[in-house]
C-alpha cells in the first residue's frame, strides 16, 4: 500500500526511529546498571546488577509471554492445517513453544546485555573475558526457561478456565491484558 501511494520514504524513517529508540534505551539501561553495579560493589556483591537485570527481564517476559503463549499455543487457528502432517502433537506444541522462546529471546538480550557489559567492564568478573562471554551466552539462553514456563502455565490455566467455565472469550481477553 505504501508503494501504491508513493510513500516508501516512511520505511527508512521508521527504521531510523526504531534504531534511535533502541540506542537511547540501551544508554539509559547502561546508566542504571552502572549505578546498580556501584551499589552492589559497595555492599560486596557486584553481581547484583546481573540479578536485577535478570529479574526485570523475567518479570517482563512473564507478562509478554502469557499472551504470546495463549495466541501461539492454545488459540492457534492452524491446527487443522498441520494435523495431516506426519508430526506428533508434542512436536507441534514444542515448535510453538520454541517460536515463543525465539520471539522473547531478543527482548531478554536487550534487557540483560547492558548489565553484562557493565559487569565485565568493571573488572568485577573473576574470570577471563572469553569465559565471561561464554557464560553470558549460556546465561542468555537458559535464564528464560523459568519465565517461559510461568507464562505457559498461566496460559494453560487461563485456557482451561475458559473451557471449563464456558466463557472462553472472557479468559482470552484476560490473558491478553
Amino acid at each position: 500500500e505504501l508503494k501504491d501511494q508513493d510513500r516508501l520514504w516512511i520505511l527508512p524513517l521508521a527504521g531510523f526511529g526504531i534504531i534511535t529508540a533502541l540506542v537511547f534505551g540501551m544508554m539509559i539501561l547502561y546508566q542504571n546498571y552502572s549505578g546498580l553495579l556501584k551499589m552492589g560493589a559497595a555492599s560486596g556483591e557486584p553481581e547484583l546488577v546481573i540479578f536485577f537485570a535478570s529479574l526485570v527481564s523475567g518479570i517482563l517476559i512473564v507478562f509478554i509471554g502469557t499472551p504470546l503463549c495463549l495466541s501461539n499455543i492454545f488459540y492457534s487457528r492452524d491446527t487443522m492445517l498441520v494435523a495431516p502432517l506426519p508430526v506428533t502433537t508434542a512436536e507441534i506444541t514444542g515448535a510453538r513453544v520454541l517460536s515463543v522462546y525465539l520471539f522473547i529471546l531478543p527482548i531478554h538480550i536487550l534487557l540483560t546485555a547492558p548489565a553484562v557489559i557493565v559487569f565485565i567492564q568493571s573488572g568485577a568478573a573473576q574470570a577471563s573475558m572469553v569465559t565471561a562471554i561464554i557464560s553470558t551466552i549460556l546465561f542468555s539462553f537458559t535464564s528464560l526457561a523459568f519465565p517461559l514456563l510461568l507464562s505457559t502455565c498461566a496460559a494453560l490455566l487461563l485456557s482451561a478456565l475458559g473451557i471449563l467455565s464456558g466463557k472462553r472469550a472472557l479468559f482470552e481477553i484476560l490473558g491478553m491484558m
